[in-house]
């Protein structure tokens, strides 16, 4: 509990300066009279690099949440009510968040989103939205990056599910993964089918592939998934290849299919000979085929999975 006082403590005082640094990331509407058009700019307030080139380390984070929020430069502004703007803003940085921890990213930093009105000094209801969006993706950040050690199942569990909730609000799927070991969290990951116009990038996927990239291997033995929800086919054959020593999950298949996510089928096809299945399939040129295999066999510095 002190621990978590203090990093909030500390979260709220880097708000709090970042407000009068050179580097700041604020938003303001233009006119208090309209709802229309939001301007923003940013910036960095903190931040650690572990690479020893700081400002390439800086311009990989700007670049990412330029790249989400679809801006070329600061300011920019945001067509639609407050609320939409602000809406649009945060599902940009999570979404940019999230992109740079499956790319492997090491590191903290607070990458503020403020918007105060022309009075920017009084304490109104902007105000303490922008301070919450600034807290928020302060502990977006760094849970994800350096995460909390410790952890019991029911935390890290809860953490899946907060994840999948605000996946809805962002307009992704209801699903939320977390991979975690000895209690602290490695990676987390979304369901991004929709946002990344990828039918793989399930939440679990999204987990693992972010968790080999940070870990630096294809083997994730020691580790443990808290999914939001009982792994489809896919997920579950991914979860195997990764060597995840152990499967936490809140939803099962039912409770998926109620909402209309039904695997059963997938399930169903698996079993039956490839000549049965719904998918129409014809096996081609399978003396040809076999020679990567052969060569595979012979092959003596193969690395095996």
């Amino acid at each position: 509990m002190k621990r978590r006082f203090r990093t909030m403590s500390a979260l709220l005082t880097m708000v709090l300066a970042a407000m009068f640094c050179a580097f700041t990331f604020t938003a303001c509407s233009d006119d208090e009279d309209t709802d229309n058009e939001v301007t923003y700019t940013y910036g960095f307030a903190e931040m650690s690099a572990s690479h020893p080139d700081f400002l390439e380390e800086m311009g990989k984070i700007e670049s990412a949440f330029k790249s989400a929020l679809g801006i070329t430069g600061s300011p920019f502004t945001k067509q639609g009510t407050v609320e939409e703007c602000d809406k649009q803003v945060y599902a940009a940085c999570q979404k940019a968040n999230q992109s740079l921890q499956d790319e492997g990213w090491q590191g903290d930093y607070l990458f503020e989103v403020t918007k105060p009105s022309r009075e920017r000094f009084k304490t109104n209801n902007r105000m303490r939205q922008l301070i919450y969006i600034m807290i928020t993706m302060a502990l977006l950040s760094s849970c994800q990056q350096k995460g909390d050690k410790n952890m019991t199942s029911e935390e890290l569990m809860r953490k899946a599910i907060v994840l999948a909730e605000e996946n809805v609000d962002n307009g992704g799927g209801p699903f939320g993964a977390v991979i975690a070991r000895n209690g602290e969290i490695i990676a987390t990951g979304v369901n991004r089918v929709t946002a990344e116009h990828d039918p793989t990038a399930h939440a679990e996927v999204s987990a693992i592939r972010a968790a080999c990239k940070k870990l630096g291997t294809f083997d994730l033995s020691g580790c443990e998934i808290y999914t939001s929800c009982e792994p489809c086919p896919m997920c579950l054959g991914a979860i195997y290849w990764a060597h995840i020593d152990k499967m936490y999950y809140g939803n099962n298949k039912a409770d998926a299919k109620r909402i209309g996510f039904d695997d059963s089928f997938i399930y169903e096809e698996i079993a039956l000979s490839p000549e049965s299945r719904r998918l129409s399939s014809e096996r081609v040129l399978k003396d040809e085929a076999v020679k990567a295999f052969d060569m595979w066999m012979k092959k003596d510095d193969k690395i095996e999975y």
